[in-house]
């Protein structure tokens, strides 16, 4: 259906799976998720807001967390929100930190560049899904914006960190779908 109909996102709810197994993403999502080219915006039953006024934009060590920024860049533009940037380390391996430091500060100058206002956090966490739900709920976010595949590197496909994130938010999650780049197309943010 997505690509009859040419789809830019797909919009879907989510309840019932959370009962199961918080690291498994339900049947139905997980199709919806795995199988997307379009980024995909799992919205949970509670959320009631029309709006997202502030974004939370998780950053990992890998190469392709970047793709997300123009995407997360452009709704908080056109929502008049804020993006909140938080690289989450899982330890103090000096060159994960400098390489999510790179990234963070590329996502920054990308924001300046159209004017959209931000902040940035580093948080020290074993877990990236639960550390970033917590800070979303510590600043009352109204979307976490993440990366459907190699979030994390273990490069499980819809990584661990992916399925728990989507499937324990009360907040909603973007998915965006990585796009294969080769070696000359890496995006540049």
């Amino acid at each position: 259906m997505e690509r009859a109909i040419e789809a830019d996102l797909i919009v879907m709810g989510s309840h019932g799976s959370k009962e199961r197994d918080s690291e498994w993403i339900g049947g139905n999502a997980f199709k919806v998720l795995s199988g997307s080219q379009c980024p995909v915006l799992v919205l949970p039953e509670s959320f009631t807001k029309n709006r997202f006024d502030h974004i939370v934009m998780p950053l990992s060590d890998s190469s392709e967390t970047r793709q997300k920024v123009p995407l997360t860049v452009s709704l908080a533009e056109k929502y008049n929100s804020t993006l909140h940037i938080i690289n989450v380390h899982r330890d103090n391996n000096a060159e994960a930190i400098h390489k999510l430091n790179i990234y963070a500060e590329q996502a920054k100058k990308y924001c300046d560049k159209h004017n959209v206002k931000y902040d940035f956090r580093e948080i020290y966490d074993n877990n990236i899904a639960t550390s970033s739900i917590n800070y979303a709920e510590e600043i009352n976010a109204d979307l976490i914006v993440i990366m459907s595949e190699r979030e994390s590197p273990t490069g499980y496909f819809m990584g661990h960190y992916a399925q728990q994130l989507v499937n324990t938010s009360n907040i909603p999650v973007l998915t965006i779908h990585v796009k294969e780049m080769g070696i000359t197309g890496i995006p540049s943010v």
